[in-house]
């Protein structure tokens, strides 16, 4: 397929899996993006791409000017453009001259906020201390306000990602003040305790409301904490992926959040060193996204 016409869709995310695709014509006009849709720019082939009447769209991404092929970028009605300045958006070749220029001057940036939600006892902080390689850490005491600690976590020898991290308390006094704070560049940690079963399952919702609500396309990766708890006797073969798909039903319904199955995880708390790989699976998600 080399043609694609995706207008008047109120979409609000691109689903990333277009990058993949050799497409030479794509009109994204007429839809609710609410960011440049960075999936777009890996299409090597794209010779013409229409985004006009992309109210929410403020600044086109330097990564643009990776589209050699690019002959014409429509922005038809996109006034609300901070970046680049208007005098530079009336031809596509100024355009994407001024975007290379950008782009050969940038530097990667591996800094992040996580910001992280759920309700008291889920086990947020002791979740932070074992991303962060603690497994000694045990104490049972209640965040109280926000806790805001940084995380270096290498992912190669030559590369270290470094998160600021915000650790939300979780008892309902606190839930007014949340979403002061809430921000949309940010990766987000939603917790709940597994031993809740379905009524944890269920607390999510208030959580997935006002993510939408305050921060909409932001990315959630949702864990299961105190695996470890769980009886032998209900934790058969299934239990992990049938509460998985609970989960990932709930959260289907929240179309403008960004959260795939394999973002949702069952993970233990314990400092046990047998469990400590399962903890770790919450690094693999962060590293995925």
């Amino acid at each position: 397929m080399k043609t694609l016409n995706l207008r008047k869709n109120s979409l609000g995310v691109i689903d990333g899996s277009i990058s993949k695709s050799e497409l030479e014509d794509l009109n994204l006009s007429d839809n609710e993006l609410s960011d440049f849709p960075s999936c777009v720019c890996k299409i090597k082939t794209l010779q013409v791409l229409d985004l006009s009447r992309n109210q929410n769209i403020k600044v086109l991404p330097p990564d643009l000017a990776k589209l050699s092929k690019l002959k014409y970028l429509g922005i038809e009605k996109m006034d609300q453009i901070t970046d680049p300045p208007s005098n530079l958006r009336r031809s596509t070749i100024v355009l994407l001259r001024y975007l290379k220029a950008k782009l050969r001057n940038s530097k990667p940036y591996y800094t992040m906020k996580l910001m992280t939600v759920g309700v008291a006892g889920s086990g947020k902080t002791t979740i932070m201390h074992r991303i962060s390689g603690d497994f000694g850490f045990c104490k049972n005491t209640p965040t109280q306000g926000v806790d805001i600690r940084e995380i270096k976590i290498d992912k190669d020898s030559k590369l270290q990602y470094t998160f600021k991290c915000w650790d939300f308390a979780g008892q309902e006094e606190y839930y007014a003040t949340h979403q002061c704070f809430l921000s949309q560049r940010s990766l987000y940690l939603l917790v709940w305790s597994v031993e809740d079963g379905d009524d944890g399952i269920a607390d999510l919702k208030p959580w997935l409301d006002n993510l939408q609500c305050r921060v909409p396309h932001s990315t959630v990766i949702i864990l299961g904490t105190h695996l470890d708890k769980i009886s032998s006797s209900t934790r058969t073969e299934s239990f992990e992926d049938d509460c998985i798909e609970k989960v990932f039903k709930l959260v289907s319904k929240y179309k403008e959040i960004i959260c795939k199955k394999w973002m949702i995880l069952l993970v233990t708390c314990s400092n046990v060193p047998e469990h400590a790989e399962e903890s770790r699976r919450s690094k693999v998600a962060s590293f995925s996204i």
